[in-house]
């Protein structure tokens, strides 16, 4: 029975207000690789692919508790569309 649940929570697609946090979240990502590539010295690129690391870590994380279920109440801030 235990197995059952656990196969079925591995299964789960998260919601589509989960799926917006997350590419949000891998969004970020993708622009700290970005600056890290054109950044002006190696301690600069190294903390943004440190801040990129994080901005997947989140995005793992949210996935990995909607497909479990878990109750994620995370809002986004709709004043941030103009820096997304």
């Amino acid at each position: 029975m235990k197995k059952r649940r656990i196969a079925r929570a591995a299964e789960r697609t998260p919601a589509p207000a989960s799926l917006k946090i997350i590419s949000f979240y891998r969004q970020h990502a993708r622009r700290c690789e970005a600056s890290a590539r054109n950044a002006p010295n190696e301690k600069m690129r190294a903390e943004l692919s440190k801040m990129a690391d994080v901005w997947r870590e989140l995005a793992a994380d949210h996935e990995r508790m909607a497909r479990e279920g878990s109750d994620l109440n995370i809002h986004i801030d709709p004043n941030l569309k103009g820096w997304m």
